[in-house]
């Protein structure tokens, strides 16, 4: 069990004891990805340490291979796998994703996300659902992948529900050289899953 409770106020022994004896449900989720040793730090390029490992090698002879082809070493002294992920958290069920399907949509809005959620565990629950982009490809490094959207669930043991997800123009949009804010035009990868590392399910859409 991990419990994180920072300055947690007056009542916050009341709400962690009933969280540890499952009498309240955790639903939070961590804001930032936590590293298994002091030199993981800064590992990697990406901003939460996740599935892209160690430094990229330009002649492609690493020994990992992330989802996209690119080839990785592993940090030195240890797998650069964060110890929790960005976005990362724990229920007393299980949840599916299925069905995912991804829309433009007029300004304010950029786009919309549709998925199906299913509660396949033994109870109860609340999850959390992250969608994450990858931006196309520019004349700048972005960030390999970043959470453009969240919604917060529930459904009791054995439901499924649709959920309609909307991503904002101002959320999706990234400053570019000229320092403008603005939605870069290609194809972007739409990742929804519980965390910066589960992709659960995933669709691309150009734009």
């Amino acid at each position: 069990v991990v419990m994180v409770a920072w300055r947690p106020g007056e009542q916050g022994g009341v709400a962690i004891s009933q969280a540890l004896a499952g009498q309240a449900e955790p639903t939070g989720r961590l804001a930032q990805g936590w590293p298994q040793n002091v030199g993981q730090v800064n590992a990697a390029a990406s901003p939460w340490l996740q599935l892209v490992r160690g430094k990229w090698l330009a002649n492609g002879r690493g020994t990992t291979v992330d989802p996209d082809g690119r080839r990785y070493d592993d940090y030195v002294d240890g797998p650069s796998t964060p110890l929790f992920p960005f976005g990362f958290g724990l229920t007393f069920t299980k949840f599916e994703y299925s069905d995912l399907s991804v829309s433009t949509k007029p300004s304010p809005l950029a786009l919309e996300v549709e998925l199906t959620v299913t509660n396949t565990g033994g109870g109860d629950g609340t999850d959390v659902i992250q969608v994450y982009v990858q931006d196309p490809v520019t004349d700048w490094v972005p960030y390999w992948k970043r959470l453009v959207a969240f919604k917060k669930i529930f459904l009791e043991k054995g439901d499924k529900a649709r959920y309609t997800i909307p991503v904002l123009e101002d959320d999706l949009a990234v400053y570019d050289n000229n320092m403008k804010l603005r939605v870069i035009p290609g194809t972007y990868v739409i990742r929804v899953g519980d965390s910066s590392i589960t992709d659960t399910v995933t669709a691309t859409l150009t734009i």
